[in-house]
Order: structure tokens, then sequence, then C-alpha cells
């Protein structure tokens, strides 16, 4: 899955746009290095993000 689809998808992030946008400008990172929209996640990445509030980690768990 692809890492703006999986922020919004998760209601991370509501528009898959501004999730683009969110990774363009280096908000995402993923194993510690920036992210781009169309990085492939899977099951137990953590993407971390960055917002006006701080900082924060949201794992994929699978079923």
């Amino acid at each position: 899955m692809r890492l703006d689809q999986f922020l919004k998808l998760s209601r991370l992030i509501k528009q898959r746009s501004v999730a683009k946008w969110a990774c363009d400008a280096g908000r995402v990172s993923m194993l510690g290095r920036k992210a781009k929209a169309g990085t492939v996640i899977k099951v137990g990445d953590a993407p971390q993000g960055q917002c006006e509030q701080g900082e924060g980690a949201h794992p994929l768990r699978g079923h």
C-alpha cells in the first residue's frame, strides 16, 4: 500500500492530496528517513509524522 493511501485510509489525514503534500514537504518519515508519497509500506512499518502539536508514530498492524 502506498504511504499517502495509508495516511488517508487510516484517517490520520482527511485527503490524499494533503497526505501527498505532507510527504513531499518532509513531514512524514519511515525508518528515520523522509518518505515519499509513493513509498510502499507493509505490516510492521511505523510511519512518523510532524504537525503543529508535535510528533507521533502510527504502526501498521495486520490481521
